[in-house]
């Protein structure tokens, strides 16, 4: 939905006696009805959302558990609902790739922190540079 009906506030639509009130209210909300309208259409970025995106090095054994301790820090959510992974890139061998999209779980672990607990569908002892979103 397109918000298309925003009108700004102008102390001159209004009797005398109210103009200079009107005039620090239009001040205050003329900007952020516009940015808002802005948003409204499709100018919503990673800033604007409650997911992150993330881009981590790993690499799994044969049972898809990473390797070393993967931990994230998150900024905007504190217990992530879950991940997408948009990118695998292999760093170890560039014509070995995943089996299937990339499926990670994890564990909140408080104070922003999420520990990646498996990933399902990288070659083991690959190294791997995923690009994914936090949800």
């Amino acid at each position: 939905m397109q918000l298309d009906n925003v009108r700004i506030i102008n102390p001159t639509d209004y009797p005398e006696e109210m103009r200079d009130s009107i005039d620090i209210l239009g001040g205050n909300l003329n900007d952020f009805m516009q940015q808002v309208v802005e948003l409204s259409r499709g100018n919503i970025d990673f800033d604007n959302t409650a997911q992150e995106l993330f881009t981590i090095d790993v690499t799994v054994g044969a049972n898809g558990v990473p390797t070393t301790t993967a931990i994230i820090r998150t900024t905007k959510k504190a217990i992530p609902q879950g991940f997408g992974v948009i990118g695998a890139r292999n760093l170890t061998a560039s014509t070995s790739y995943p089996t299937g999209t990339p499926f990670i779980s994890f564990s909140p672990k408080g104070n922003f922190l999420t520990e990646i607990n498996h990933i399902s569908n990288l070659p083991a002892n690959q190294k791997f540079r995923l690009t994914f979103i936090v949800y």
